[in-house]
C-alpha cells in the first residue's frame, strides 16, 4: 500500500465567518486501498494573527490541548478519536471574537509496517465574529443645532466580518 489517505473538513466551511454555534469541527477521511483503511485522523488549529496567511508567523499560536487555549508556539496535532474515521469530529475550543483561524488535518493509514501519512496537509480558513458592529456619527456634532443640515457622515466597522450596510433612522 503506497496510497496516502485523505481528509477534508466539512465544518467550518472554507472562508466563512461564524457569529455563534461553532461548537464542533467535523470532516471525512478515506483511504483508496481496500482493507488498509484510515488508522487515525489528527487536527491542529492555529490562531492566525496579523499578518494573516497560510505560512505561520512568529505572532501565531496553536491550540495547546483539546479544550485548551491558543498559547503554543509550535504546531500541535490532536486525535479526533477512534473508529473508522470515515466521519470524524473534534470538540471546538473557545473561540475569540474578531480572530481568524486555520485548521490542518492529516490522516494516517493502517498499511502494515510502513504507514502512509497524508501529504500535503489540507488547510481550512475561517473567522469568528461574535460581537456586533460599531457606528460613530461624525457630522453633525453631538448636541449641535442647525437651521439647515447639508451633510450627515459617520463610520461603521466590524472586524473581521466587515459592514454590509449602515442605516440612518
Amino acid at each position: 500500500d503506497t496510497s496516502t489517505p485523505t481528509t477534508s473538513v466539512s465544518l467550518p466551511a472554507e472562508g466563512v465567518g461564524y457569529a455563534s454555534g461553532l461548537t464542533m469541527i467535523s470532516g471525512v477521511s478515506a483511504d483508496q486501498i481496500v482493507g488498509a483503511g484510515v488508522g487515525k485522523v489528527e487536527i491542529s488549529i492555529r490562531l492566525d494573527e496579523e499578518p494573516t496567511g497560510d505560512t505561520p508567523g512568529a505572532e501565531d499560536t496553536w491550540l495547546d490541548a483539546p479544550g485548551g487555549t491558543f498559547i503554543s508556539g509550535n504546531e500541535v496535532f490532536f486525535s479526533t478519536g477512534s473508529g473508522t474515521f470515515t466521519n470524524w469530529t473534534f470538540t471546538a475550543p473557545v473561540w475569540t471574537s474578531g480572530k481568524q483561524y486555520i485548521i490542518r488535518t492529516r490522516a494516517t493509514d493502517k498499511a502494515g509496517v510502513t504507514v502512509n501519512v497524508e501529504n500535503p496537509i489540507p488547510l481550512r480558513h475561517f473567522s469568528v465574529d461574535t460581537l456586533g458592529p460599531t457606528t460613530t456619527i461624525l457630522q453633525p456634532a453631538n448636541n449641535s443645532a442647525f437651521k439647515t443640515l447639508t451633510t450627515l457622515s459617520g463610520q461603521g466597522s466590524d472586524f473581521p466580518s466587515g459592514v454590509k450596510r449602515v442605516e440612518i433612522c
